[in-house]
């Protein structure tokens, strides 16, 4: 947030949210620390709000710049695994681990608006642009389009053979990408519901998709370390960026889409944050956080 600089958003354990600037490594804060592991993480369109939930089931929405709690939401029977916003900026999506449940809230009042008891394990949530339905996916498999306005499931759409962990939709709304632990990334034409495509290469439970701002380029990272590019209308796979150890937990584009960066940890590794040009195949830079994992980034401009 702060003038001409790219800012990335890591969570870190229980020390809350990193907020990294790589062009000047000595104005890296901390904020939303609450003595709890950050679970998941999104923000609002503006880039004005950061929404982080914890694996003690509380949520809250803080302000990235002052570093401010703006609002503080009810509390889940179990860690709050997935968390989306609205964007319009007016709803939150919560889903948990244990009790199944996803609650929507209204953002200006923090009060909760509709709950849906999905009775798995939620993992993954995605608003459509127009914001008028919420995409749950399940441990299951399923992907559950839920009518923000009517609080029903008006479509379940059987997608993958495996748990869903990612969904996202493109800038223009046309496409549901998904990702899962059957090692694929789905493309949906979310006019239709039918299946675009079906994207094969990961050799590892796929951990995240996003799509550059222009919603040509989509990219995957996975447990295998790897975080691939694909071109949207062909389907095609277009680079891979390899690491020789850990687990690719979350991938985003910067605001202009020319560069990529991906949150790495797993067993045995050190966290880590790289940076890559989005159209070419060598590392920009790489920041270490002091934990051992980095389960989520946004990168805000």
């Amino acid at each position: 947030m702060l003038p001409n600089n790219q800012i990335v958003a890591v969570e870190n354990g229980l020390d809350g949210v990193m907020i990294w600037t790589p062009s000047q490594p000595g104005l890296n804060r901390v904020i939303g620390a609450c003595g709890v592991p950050t679970e998941c993480i999104a923000a609002t369109p503006d880039r004005q709000a950061l929404a982080l939930g914890y694996r003690d089931g509380t949520s809250a929405i803080w302000n990235p710049i002052t570093g401010e709690k703006i609002r503080e939401l009810a509390t889940h029977n179990s860690p709050c695994r997935a968390i989306a916003i609205s964007s319009d900026g007016k709803w939150v999506a919560t889903g948990d681990e244990n009790a199944g449940a996803v609650i929507l809230w209204d953002v200006t009042t923090g009060r909760q608006v509709r709950k849906l008891e999905v009775k798995q394990w939620v993992f993954a949530l995605a608003f459509t642009v127009d914001g008028k339905r919420l995409s749950i996916g399940t441990t299951a498999g399923q992907i559950l389009h839920l009518s923000t306005q009517s609080g029903k499931v008006d479509s379940i759409l059987d997608a993958h053979s495996g748990s869903i962990v990612g969904l996202v939709y493109s800038p223009n709304g046309k496409i549901l990408a998904s990702c899962s632990r059957d090692r694929t990334v789905k493309l949906w034409d979310t006019a239709t519901g039918h299946l675009r495509a079906s994207l094969v290469g990961h050799r590892g439970d796929v951990r995240s998709v996003a799509f550059s701002p222009d919603g040509k380029t989509l990219a995957s990272g996975s447990n295998d370390g790897t975080v691939r590019l694909w071109h949207v209308a062909t389907a095609r796979h277009l680079l891979t960026f390899a690491q020789s150890e850990g687990r690719v937990h979350n991938v985003c584009f910067s605001p202009d889409g020319s560069m990529l960066v991906a949150a790495i940890g797993g067993r045995g590794s050190v966290g880590r944050n790289c940076i890559w040009y989005a159209n070419r195949d060598f590392l920009r830079a790489q920041l270490n956080p002091r934990r051992k994992t980095g389960n989520g980034i946004l990168a805000v401009k």
